[in-house]
């Protein structure tokens, strides 16, 4: 089943969290399940600057136990948008997808970011 905020007619909230964006990405969804279901399907809409965002992995957690999802696929992906199927473990519940993974290096007042791509769905 597959709901978005537009449809729904809600706003889109923006904030800024806390995570090792070494290990897990420099971006982070919040995705809310609130309905049992054997699949959700979420469509996300981003605008990524790196080449080739099809050919990039992603990591989804779960908000309750921090276990990662290992039931999940990109479908659809690419620089405006992407859509992912996952099997929620905890319903009701709150889903981190992570993206862009890099390393920081150099001086806190000077630092030096590059994006990584190590993972892979």
């Amino acid at each position: 089943m597959l709901f978005s905020c537009k449809e729904r007619g809600e706003k889109i909230a923006y904030s800024t969290g806390i995570w090792n964006a070494d290990s897990l990405g420099y971006h982070r969804i919040v995705l809310r399940v609130e309905k049992k279901s054997n699949d959700v399907v979420a469509h996300i809409e981003w605008r990524r600057r790196d080449k080739d965002p099809e050919q990039k992995g992603f990591i989804l957690l779960d908000g309750k136990t921090g276990q990662r999802i290992m039931n999940v696929t990109g479908i659809n992906i690419n620089r405006e948008a992407g859509d992912i199927v996952f099997q929620p473990v905890t319903v009701p519940g709150d889903y981190f997808l992570y993206y862009l993974p890099g390393k920081s290096s150099g001086r806190s007042n000077y630092p030096k970011n590059s994006l990584s791509f190590a993972f892979q769905n």
